[in-house]
C-alpha cells in the first residue's frame, strides 16, 4: 500500500469502530421494541425476561469485544497491522449498517446473534490474537 493508504486505514477504522459501538449502545437502550419482536404476541412476564436477559449478554459480549479491540487499537499492538484495520473496517462497517437496520425495523433478536458472530466476535477474536502475541514478544526482548 503506498503510504496515503495506509494513513487512511487508521482514521477509518476509528471512525467504523466508534460507530459500531455507538449504535451497540443505542441498540442496548431502546432493546425493548426488538425484544417485543421476539415474543408471540400473547406473551409472559417470564418471557420477556427471559428474552432481556438473553439479549443483555449479547450486547454485553459484544461491547466487550469492541472494547477489547480498542484497547489494542489505542494500546499501539494493532493499529499498524494493515489486515487487522482492513478486516476490522469490512466486518464493523457491516455490523453497523446491520445493526442500524435491526434497530429501525425491529428485526427479530435471533438475527442479532447472527450479526454478532459476524461483527463482533471475528474481529474481537483476532484482536485477542494480535495482542498476545504483541505481548508473547515482550516477554523475551
Amino acid at each position: 500500500m503506498t503510504r496515503l493508504e495506509y494513513n487512511s486505514l487508521i482514521p477509518s477504522r476509528f471512525l467504523i469502530v466508534s460507530s459500531h459501538l455507538l449504535v451497540l449502545l443505542t441498540v442496548f437502550w431502546s432493546r425493548e421494541e426488538n425484544i417485543k419482536a421476539c415474543l408471540e404476541l400473547s406473551y409472559s412476564d417470564e418471557n420477556y425476561k427471559r428474552k432481556d436477559t438473553e439479549f443483555l449478554v449479547g450486547v454485553s459480549l459484544a461491547l466487550i469485544f469492541l472494547l477489547t479491540e480498542i484497547i489494542g487499537f489505542f494500546g499501539g499492538m494493532s493499529t499498524y497491522c494493515q489486515s487487522q484495520a482492513l478486516f476490522s473496517i469490512v466486518t464493523h462497517s457491516l455490523g453497523t449498517i446491520a445493526m442500524s437496520y435491526f434497530i429501525a425495523d425491529s428485526w427479530d433478536c435471533d438475527l442479532f446473534w447472527w450479526i454478532f458472530c459476524f461483527s463482533s466476535v471475528m474481529p474481537g477474536i483476532t484482536e485477542i490474537v494480535i495482542i498476545m502475541q504483541v505481548l508473547g514478544m515482550n516477554k523475551y526482548t
